[in-house]
């Protein structure tokens, strides 16, 4: 995929996931006002309860009070009459200070004689308040049945004040079995007093103005309103719909992470395909320059004479000899990569001597002409540790045959080995120009090569340090690189 396509995907993806976001925003939004106007209707319902209930409690002391009147017999005296036009005893019921201040009806369900007895007086007043005084109280209308009896009711109806505690409590009670909980103001303004405005505001919910009947039982003028005011209403808010906020955020959060980690993914695909063909033009370039010597050299002895020259046919053999060892070593490079990446190695561990591992492979360098000064620098003698021998041997020949190809000449390398805790530290250090920092995280990457310096003049296939990577973590280790311009750059393995 070429740059201008990949950027117009990358821009695709990018207002795909803000087109997403908006989605989103817009149903918080909504979904934001929905449960707003949920809780502005739930408040203002318990708040009507509540009210409603303050009265209902006033009501039923007024119901009490009036049923106490009604068995004190100093107050209210009860027996029958006869009413002469029907022809039928009356239940009677009069001021005992006046016996002609009377009220009489009959119960077609309680036949009544001369006298009462005690049963049936008590259920005459029960029957008589819940039924007769209760849709009286209910209606807030006041019957004189007698004229004292009417005067005390009279008089205990205006006594009732509003109970601004017990409505508060109330309140609070309606709001905790809807899940609000939050402090709260009840206000009450004499609307006759002064001019007044309610005023919402952002830092609470405020209900809907009642009438409430404040000075007594049933408020005539009706000049009292009561409103309240609930509080930290965000918090409220949040209370709802943290689920839903924190499920959107993470979906969102996800998405955009996907759209990253997609971008980040083609990206690398993109310049692992294009390391892959700097691969593929170096590995030709480097088969076919054994290839053709060892044709030169085969075409040498069978068209030019060259079996019939001892020393010619000789020189010839030798140098296909070490041109088809080249061309072994390569392939035996590849191969071995593409072994571990399929994870087909299995170690054979034994007890390693790393000096005697560090002498090994310098020597195997000089043996084939390479000029380098080495200093092989161990803490202890005798510093073991538990690994592959051929593999670990590979790895520290690797990173020798690089310092050699990058610092072709003056090379001095530093070997060392020491102890930490329970780890042995091998490090590999050179004297060359050093490795820029922003190329080191990628130092091991497959097909990757230093763009910079003289390295292109170096040959390879950016896969030595992949594979040393690949063999140091088999072994449970780790490797990394340090750099600095001008001072070098030093390889340590962690074992």
């Amino acid at each position: 995929m070429n740059t201008p396509s990949l950027r117009r995907l990358f821009l695709l993806a990018v207002a795909a996931g803000i087109g997403l976001l908006g989605l989103q925003m817009f149903w918080m939004h909504d979904e934001w006002q929905n449960t707003t106007d949920v809780l502005q209707r739930q408040i203002d319902y318990s708040f009507q309860s509540a009210v409603d209930s303050e009265v209902a409690k006033r009501k039923d002391i007024l119901r009490g009070y009036l049923e106490k009147i009604l068995s004190d017999t100093s107050f209210i005296g009860i027996n029958t009459r006869y009413n002469e036009k029907e022809g039928k005893w009356m239940i009677n019921m009069y001021d005992a200070r006046n016996k002609k201040d009377y009220s009489s009806w009959m119960r077609a369900d309680m036949p009544v004689g001369p006298e009462l007895t005690a049963q049936q007086k008590k259920t005459i007043i029960h029957d008589y308040v819940s039924s007769t005084i209760n849709k009286n109280i209910e209606s807030d209308e006041i019957f004189f049945y007698t004229q004292r009896f009417g005067n005390l009711w009279t008089t205990k109806y205006h006594a009732l004040k509003l109970d601004s505690i017990y409505l508060q409590a109330a309140f609070k009670r309606q709001l905790a079995d809807k899940n609000i909980y939050t402090h709260f103001r009840v206000e009450y303004v004499d609307t006759t007093a002064k001019q007044y405005t309610i005023v919402a505001g952002s830092n609470a919910f405020v209900t809907k103005p009642l009438n409430v009947n404040y000075a007594s039982v049933n408020d005539y003028n009706k000049k009292f309103i009561a409103i309240a005011k609930v509080y930290s209403p965000l918090t409220l808010l949040f209370k709802r719909l943290w689920v839903a906020l924190f499920a959107t955020l993470l979906l969102l959060a996800l998405t955009f992470y996907c759209l990253y980690r997609m971008y980040e993914t083609i990206l690398r695909q993109k310049q692992l395909h294009e390391l892959k063909n700097d691969f593929i033009g170096n590995m030709t370039h480097e088969l076919k320059t054994p290839i053709a010597t060892v044709t030169a050299a085969i075409d040498g002895l069978q068209y030019f004479n060259g079996l019939n020259d001892t020393a010619k046919a000789e020189r010839y053999l030798n140098t296909s000899r070490s041109e088809l060892q080249r061309l072994n070593e390569i392939v035996s490079k590849v191969l071995d990569i593409s072994i571990y990446e399929r994870q087909l190695t299995t170690l054979h561990k034994e007890a390693v001597e790393v000096q005697q591992l560090f002498k090994t492979v310098a020597q195997s360098f000089e043996v084939k002409g390479n000029i380098f000064y080495y200093d092989i620098n161990c803490t202890h003698a005798g510093i073991t540790v538990v690994a592959d021998k051929m593999h670990l041997q590979n790895v520290l020949y690797n990173l020798v045959d690089n310092a050699i190809k990058y610092v072709p000449v003056n090379l001095k390398l530093v070997l060392s080995a020491y102890k930490q805790g329970d780890n042995i530290i091998i490090s590999i250090k050179d004297n060359g120009e050093g490795i820029e920092d922003r190329h080191l995280p990628r130092l091991f990457d497959k097909f990757y090569r230093v763009p910079s310096g003289n390295v292109q003049n170096v040959k390879g296939f950016g896969l030595g340090l992949f594979y040393v990577k690949q063999v140091i973590q088999q072994h449970g280790g780790t490797v990394q690189a340090s750099s600095s311009r001008n001072k070098g750059t030093e390889f340590i393995i962690i074992l």
